[in-house]
């Protein structure tokens, strides 16, 4: 089990009052079959496979279904995108579905499991020895489904995870600095207030002090260039 399958079942505890539809509605000219959308009204999500919900994930709840669908099917949808069974629409696509729902408004054991997701997903971007996701998509993913206020606790568990983390740090300021300096757009997912909001913290001083003490903890690695180079962009006028 990993971190982030680890959330999955506080997912159904905290989503196990929310009723199923019994009937969902969708656009059958391209989003979604009506043999796919009999399934969903019929089955209870536990026995749901990542086929059945592919069209759905990928169209939900804009074009499919509904936001109160979206609170019942949604601790099965982000289970087999969890444990990779769902592999279209990938796990970025169907996290950015929060983005059409009022997810932060939900209970708050809702709203912490979901919470609780997010920074699994983020935390396993940044430490995996083989990564599954792109760091990038993840992060920009995170700015638009939570509000700015919650950012500053995903960069702080950045800084917090380790060295495999910090090596993509090092390796985002040395690709991405320039860009956020001349307000250029750093992830076509992301909100384009978040590029400020990077830099800032960025340049705030602790980023650029953890990968100077990256680097002199051994300055002989294979990264420890990628380190200094970073550190020194971030200290740079």
């Amino acid at each position: 089990m990993t971190a982030l399958t680890g959330t999955v079942a506080p997912l159904y505890a905290a989503f196990a009052d929310v009723p199923h539809p019994g009937r969902v509605d969708g656009c059958t000219n391209c989003c979604i079959s009506e043999e796919e959308l009999a399934v969903l009204s019929s089955r209870n999500r536990e026995e749901l496979s990542a086929a059945d919900l592919r069209s759905y994930g990928a169209n939900a709840p804009d074009t499919v279904g509904a936001p109160g669908d979206f609170q019942y099917f949604l601790p099965r949808l982000l289970e087999v995108s969890a444990t990779g069974e769902l592999n279209w629409p990938d796990r970025s696509w169907v996290v950015r579905r929060l983005r059409f729902v009022p997810w932060r408004d939900w209970p708050d054991p809702q709203r912490n499991a979901v919470r609780a997701y997010l920074r699994a997903w983020w935390l396993q971007a940044l430490t995996s020895i083989l990564p599954t996701d792109d760091p990038w998509e993840v992060l920009a993913s995170l700015t638009e489904v939570e509000p700015e206020v919650a950012w500053d606790d995903y960069l702080t568990l950045w800084l917090a995870s380790g060295r495999s983390a910090r090596c993509w740090l090092a390796r985002f300021v040395n690709e991405h600095l320039t860009g956020l300096m001349l307000n250029r757009a750093w992830n076509s997912f992301a909100r384009r207030d978040s590029g400020p909001v990077l830099l800032s913290w960025l340049r705030s001083g602790p980023p650029g002090r953890a990968l100077m003490e990256e680097y002199e903890h051994d300055p002989d690695a294979p990264e420890a260039q990628a380190f200094l180079a970073a550190a020194a962009l971030l200290v740079r006028p």
